[in-house]
């Protein structure tokens, strides 16, 4: 008789299990019916939103930095590889631009060399004593400038000389001359006049024309003159070699520069 009421008593319960209840689906713990996450083992009833477990969202948050720095990194290597082709470009047009500016450098100073032959070639003293500086010095003109300096002085020359005026100088004497040298404009006509009056008249000493001749070559500001002063002072240059020996050297040494070959 117990043991009948302890069997029915055991089917009532199974039988009269809460309606509100059910299983969990993963633990099969005993959950409220409309629990959506399981206070047993934690879980989601449904399986989708087991993926966003507080557990799983680090992973998935750190997964999608992983693929965010990612993208970010082939963005900033597409950029860097952008900027470093700009900066190619850029250091390519300022190589061309230095080039260029070289290029217009070269053919500016080209130009004024030539201008300064043209000059020299034309009775300019101070040009040619550039030229001569040119061929002394290292850089890319001084074998041109050497050239054009022994073109220069071997050219043909014709003194420009007003004969009236020769006729006049060849009666003054050594003061008069030397101040009519000195006042006058020193165009290469009077410096000219002058040169033959003192190479040509007898007023004058050795002596007189010899001082003349060096102050000429000092000074004037025709190259022709010069070059023709050296040529006439040459017979004199031993006669004060002893006497006047500053007034020698500085004859010898600008008359090598203005006369080929001179010995």
């Amino acid at each position: 008789m117990v043991l009948e009421n302890v069997d029915k008593d055991t089917k009532a319960e199974f039988q009269l299990w809460p309606s509100n209840k059910k299983d969990c689906r993963y633990c099969k713990s005993p959950i409220h019916i409309q629990a959506k996450v399981c206070h047993y083992c934690g879980r989601h009833q449904k399986r989708f939103w087991n993926h966003f477990r507080i557990d799983h969202i680090g992973l998935i948050i750190a997964f999608a930095i992983v693929i965010l720095s990612y993208l970010q990194y082939n963005e900033l290597k597409k950029e860097r590889t952008k900027v470093t082709e700009a900066l190619n470009r850029i250091l390519k047009a300022e190589e061309k631009v230095g080039e260029l500016d070289n290029l217009v450098k070269e053919t500016k100073s080209l130009l004024e060399f030539n201008f300064l032959v043209t000059k020299a070639n034309g009775d300019d003293r101070d040009a040619f004593d550039r030229l001569v500086e040119i061929a002394q010095e290292s850089g890319p003109f001084q074998c041109l400038a050497k050239k054009a300096k022994v073109r220069i002085n071997s050219l043909p020359e014709t003194l420009p000389q007003n004969t009236s005026t020769v006729k006049k100088l060849k009666e003054f004497g050594y003061a008069e001359l030397l101040r009519y040298y000195h006042e006058f404009p020193p165009d290469n006509i009077n410096s000219s006049s002058v040169l033959v009056a003192i190479h040509e008249g007898t007023r004058l000493t050795h002596k007189e024309r010899f001082e003349f001749f060096v102050t000429m070559i000092d000074k004037d500001e025709s190259r022709m003159v010069v070059k023709r002063a050296c040529l006439f002072i040459k017979p004199l240059l031993e006669e004060f070699r002893q006497t006047k020996p500053g007034a020698y050297n500085r004859a010898i040494n600008q008359c090598k520069v203005y006369v080929n070959a001179w010995e």
